[in-house]
């Protein structure tokens, strides 16, 4: 085995997906340049690039492990710039499959912060490695390749209409869901990917709040699932030791809340009362935002006869999730993890071979990730109903994972992306039997 060694590549997009990306580079690159059309800010803030850019995330387990490995020093600097943090599950009040969920430490944190706040953190550990430069205010518009089938640049435009080419031997498309790579492979003769699809039909309104005095300092999450038929969902995270971030979530025929007082009363209306009873003496602090997303998108790269060689699309710009689960920042770490160790272990051989399969290797590496959170919803709602997908066994599988520690772990560890959930049937079969024999 020997390391791919590339002289410069180039990162479209300084989003999450393009700073992970830029840091699996580090090691094997010459140089790295991130392109981003916005003008990037000194400090934390809004910007029309960054995704959900009004909106706090909570970062998932894979998402902590992978940005931990990739940039060394997260998780801490962004508790100091400051993010919530609780224990899984004894400081996650959760309700599910419409019951409250065992209150037990399994061993996994939960981090939430403004995502301009997660952004900028990995941006300034990633610039302080060296190697990576950004052209910031630049729009990517198109992809420049050699005769051989092999991505030799990315083509910008300027605000003043300028238009050049860096060179490089590997793109990074981390534009995210507004990618035009389909077009641009097109535009030089190169197959488009074929597309999945499939329709969460989801939106969330979030809003900024000040706590009631009894609950200033507790670092508590709150969280409420809806249990079919139901569709209203909410979460309650800590942002400061006086403010928590809000989000309710429902489906189309669920109007959303446009005021904090509208949110309050659509609080009301969950299944679970906790929630409603946080927000009754709270005060917002700015105005609510929505954000809706009725389909969601995976473009299948790995599924191309013959790839562009050398460029890798990561993120958003292969897969656009249901954001209910928020698993986005936790497959574009996990995607760009892969490729760090893809362009470590490649085999020996000539330059272009390497580059060839390293492309097929990481689009096959990257649609696994994609794939596992795409799937993971739909395979625990077919473990629930059974064989034959006729019976409900929610409340068999609540009634278990109160009895089961381990089994609540593994659970709870799927949906952060950290088991597969296939594993989830036969585990569940095997208790469930075991439930009924006792």
């Amino acid at each position: 085995m020997s390391a791919v060694k590339v002289r410069r590549a180039a990162v479209l997009g300084c989003g999450l997906a393009g700073i992970a990306a830029a840091a699996a580079l580090r090691e094997s690159c010459g140089e790295i340049v991130l392109i981003e059309r916005d003008r990037l800010p000194a400090e934390p803030a809004s910007r029309r690039g960054l995704p959900q850019a009004d909106m706090l995330h909570n970062l998932l387990g894979r998402a902590q492990m992978e940005l931990e490995r990739l940039l060394p020093g997260f998780g801490a600097a962004l508790k100091e710039a400051g993010c919530g943090e609780a224990r899984v599950a004894d400081q996650t009040h959760v309700y599910e499959l419409g019951e409250r969920a065992p209150e037990r430490n399994l061993g996994l944190r939960i981090l939430c912060a403004w995502r301009p706040i997660i952004d900028h953190v990995a941006l300034r550990l990633l610039l302080s490695g060296g190697s990576v430069s950004i052209r910031d205010g630049v729009r990517a518009v198109g992809l420049d390749t050699t005769s051989d089938g092999e991505v030799s640049g990315a083509v910008m435009k300027a605000v003043d209409g300028t238009v050049e080419t860096i060179n490089a031997e590997i793109v990074v498309d981390a534009t995210g869901a507004g990618s035009r790579a389909r077009q641009w492979l097109a535009d030089i003769g190169q197959h488009q990917p074929p597309v999945e699809t499939a329709h969460p039909d989801q939106w969330y309104v979030t809003c900024l709040c000040e706590r009631p005095e009894s609950w200033v300092g507790d670092g508590a999450f709150w969280l409420t699932f809806p249990s079919p038929p139901h569709t209203r969902g909410g979460l309650v995270s800590p942002v400061t030791p006086t403010q928590w971030h809000v989000s309710l979530s429902g489906r189309s025929n669920d109007e959303p809340p446009r005021t904090f007082e509208a949110m309050q009363a659509f609080a009301a209306t969950l299944e679970d009362p906790s929630i409603a009873a946080l927000l009754e003496h709270a005060a917002a602090n700015g105005t609510p935002h929505l954000f809706r997303r009725t389909t969601a998108t995976w473009w299948r790269y790995d599924r191309l006869p013959c790839p562009l060689i050398g460029f890798l699309p990561i993120g958003d710009a292969i897969g656009v999730l249901n954001p209910l689960f928020g698993q986005g920042i936790s497959v574009a770490a996990w995607q760009a993890s892969g490729l760090a160790d893809l362009l470590k272990a490649a085999p020996s051989g000539p330059h272009r071979k390497q580059l060839a399969q390293l492309t097929m290797a990481y689009l096959q590496h990257a649609a696994m990730v994609c794939g596992t959170a795409w799937k993971v919803g739909k395979l625990i709602d077919r473990v629930l109903r059974g064989p034959g997908g006729s019976a409900d066994r929610s409340h068999e599988f609540t009634e278990l994972l109160r009895e089961d520690a381990k089994l609540q772990s593994h659970y709870v560890r799927i949906w952060h992306l950290l088991e597969p959930a296939e594993t989830l049937t036969e585990t569940l079969d095997r208790v469930v039997a075991r439930y009924h024999t006792s």
